[in-house]
């Protein structure tokens, strides 16, 4: 399987931010990075990254809900995936990356990845999320969790998961919502405009929060499925992140812009 980078969980239907981690987790900043590279994740070597219960805030460890496969069918990179499966409603499992603390969302240049869902959905409208959990304002002293940032595909594209077969997301060409409905920008709690009911393009969320980034803290990349999918299996693949690559110090060991850099074309 291969991942690149970039992690709330929530349903079609309705959501309740379970998410709030108990524990906050190990960053890493992509800067420390010395080359960009594509990194392999195997059932024996997962680079990182781990399966997790996130209603619960533990790790998966049951094979027939999440866990490394082959297939199906063929996946976009190598030959097998990451398979998530909710047999209940309060089931939410994911495939997590704790890090990436203190890097600026502006900075992405591209952020995409491939899913497959093998369950049946009326609606089809069912797929792996991709979350981060973000911080709106890494300028400021606010330091509490706030949520995370969710783009699902069926946001804007209504009945457009396809049952049986790979699809690729652009997801900075989708939307995106927060969990919170309250978050904090220099300092002042303020509404959260980008919310499930009215989720937001891209390029609002940055115009409503020009220093938003994933949590210096409680930083994470999430692929999740749940809560609320009853029944769901479904893999996911290739996720990748671009950017500007990491900023070099100068011969006084001086960096020219004080913001961590992302290594472009970054694959897992």
């Amino acid at each position: 399987m291969l991942l690149s980078l970039f992690g709330i969980a929530c349903s079609v239907f309705a959501c309740t931010d379970l998410t709030s981690p108990l524990h906050s987790p190990a960053t890493r900043d992509l800067a420390a990075d010395s080359t960009a590279r594509t990194v392999v994740v195997t059932p024996t070597s997962m680079q990182g990254w781990k399966f997790y219960d996130d209603q619960h805030d533990t790790t998966c460890t049951v094979a027939s809900v999440c866990g490394m496969v082959q297939g199906p069918d063929t996946p976009p990179a190598g030959t097998g995936s990451a398979e998530l499966a909710t047999p209940l409603a309060s089931d939410g499992k994911a495939l997590l990356f704790a890090g990436y603390g203190g890097t600026r969302l502006d900075h992405l240049t591209a952020l995409g990845y491939s899913t497959y869902r093998q369950s049946t959905d009326p609606g089809n409208n069912q797929a792996v999320a991709l979350q981060v959990n973000v911080d709106y304002d890494l300028t400021d002293a606010a330091t509490g969790y706030q949520g995370r940032l969710v783009y699902e595909p069926y946001q804007g594209n209504g009945g457009g998961v396809s049952q049986g077969a790979w699809q690729r997301w652009d997801a900075k060409a989708g939307l995106w919502w927060g969990t919170k409905t309250s978050v904090p920008v220099n300092g002042v709690f303020v509404t959260n405009h980008c919310v499930q009911a009215t989720p937001c393009t891209w390029a609002q969320v940055l115009a409503a929060y020009p220093n938003i980034g994933v949590h210096a803290t409680y930083g994470a990349v999430v692929l999740k499925a749940g809560a609320g999918w009853v029944g769901f299996r479904g893999n996911v693949d290739k996720l990748t992140m671009d950017g500007p690559p990491p900023l070099l110090a100068d011969a006084d060991g001086k960096y020219p812009i004080p913001q961590p850099g992302i290594k472009k074309t970054r694959e897992y």
